[in-house]
Order: structure tokens, then sequence, then C-alpha cells
């Protein structure tokens, strides 16, 4: 410590002389250049930020989970118009998956590319993915707790279904849960695909109940219930509905 003092004071010493030798312009940009390197040497110098720390838990909720009928890893068999079977599977199954909901920000690292500390609650995510061969289809559902505005916990859960075959088939988002009681507006959730409860539905034949509907795009839907999960969907050029659940 005392070599670095006597290296310190020595350095100071040498800039005293050189400013001594400039004439006044020429010190006030030379102490305005030292001062700009002296506030962004600081800035550099400082604390990092702390760890993100967290301050509850924010699993699904009952009334969410209700939303979600898939257990293990289940099989489910679609048939079309013809009555011809489509299988689909899921290579993983239910997944279950802990997350950061970032509410607080505590502080942001003064520097280039600094990084932000929050406080956050641990939510939860429930997801699965099927898939179909010959047609190759794939379907997806995600229910997950998110926050509505930050630095607030308004915490509320999503449920998005999703279809694809040679490109989207139909894509459904719906809030399952809102666990706050402030005032707030609708389009505050940010649905850009609403899937819509719209009773009885008849798919080839079949009918279900308490069925929701994605919007139709080009003639392509998509059809879910919160018993059976998606309960058909119709393509470009056939209906499938689902028959069973293995």
């Amino acid at each position: 410590m005392q070599i670095l003092s006597n290296v310190s004071l020595y350095l100071h010493c040498l800039v005293q002389a050189f400013l001594y030798q400039l004439n006044s312009t020429q010190m006030k940009d030379i102490l305005f250049i030292f001062t700009i390197i002296s506030l962004l040497s600081s800035a550099s110098c400082r604390k990092e930020c702390p760890p993100d720390s967290k301050i509850g838990n924010k699993p699904l909720t009952e009334k969410s989970l209700r939303f979600f009928p898939y257990k293990a890893n289940p099989k489910l068999v679609f048939k079309d118009n013809t009555g011809k079977e489509l299988v689909f599977t899921s290579q993983n199954g239910v997944q279950s998956e802990i997350n950061k909901i970032a509410v607080y920000k505590n502080c942001t690292e003064v520097k280039f590319d600094g990084q932000s500390s929050y406080d956050y609650f641990e939510g939860e995510t429930k997801n699965i993915v099927f898939f179909s061969k010959a047609p190759d289809f794939s379907m997806s559902l995600l229910l997950s707790t998110n926050i509505l505005r930050p630095e607030k916990e308004l915490f509320f859960d999503q449920l998005t279904i999703d279809v694809m075959g040679v490109g989207s088939i139909g894509r459904g988002e719906i809030v399952t849960d809102v666990r706050f009681t402030d005032t707030h507006e609708e389009k505050e959730f940010n649905i850009q695909f609403p899937l819509t409860p719209i009773g009885i539905k008849n798919l080839n034949g079949i009918e279900f109940q308490e069925v929701y509907e994605t919007d139709s795009f080009d003639g392509k839907q998509v059809f879910y219930t919160k018993e059976k999960g998606i309960i058909g969907f119709i393509t470009d050029d056939n209906v499938f509905h689902l028959d069973r659940i293995e």
C-alpha cells in the first residue's frame, strides 16, 4: 500500500509540473479532459450489482391448472373426415419448470454492457409438445405465470396453444386466472390471438361441449376444451377431431 501511495504522489507531482508549463487556455482544456477521465474511471470502478434476490413464490393456481388436462406422457389419437387416424405423441411428456419473474429493479451497473439486478418471484410453467407423422403436424400447450406491469406485484396466469402444419393452423391465448384486484384494462394482458369460448362444437359429426376456438385464418382453426385439451383443428383440406387419449 505504501508503494502505491508513493507512486500516486509521484504521478501527481508530474501532472502538476506539466500543468505549470501550460497557459490558462491549455490548462482549462487539460483539466476538462482529466475531469472526464476521472468521472469515467470512477464509474467503471463502482461496485457491481448484487445477485438477483428471491422474494417469494408464485406457483400456478388450481384454477389455472384446470386448463391443462394432460398428465405424464399421453398419446392423442385424432381422426379425419374419412375416419383415418392421426396419432400424436410427445417425446418428453409434460414438463414443469421454475422460472424467475423479475418485479423490482435494484440497480444497473454503470459500465458498458452493465447488468441489472432484480428482486424476483419464482413462477411456474407447464408445457407439452406433440408431433404426428404423415402428415406432419405439431401441437403445443404452455401454461405460465406472468406479470402485468413492471415494479408491481400484479400476477396472472395464461394458457397458449399452438398447432402447426405447413405453416400455422391456429394459435390461441387466454388468461386463466387474474391474481390481483387492482384496476386494469384487458388490453394490458397483450392477448394477440384470443382463445374464445363458443359452447358446443360439432367436428366430423362428434359433438364437444364447453369449447374454445382460435380465430379463423383462411379457414384454418383450432378447438380446445379444459377437459381434454386440443380436441380438433381444421386445415386447408381436412377436419380432424380427437377420438381418444391413451
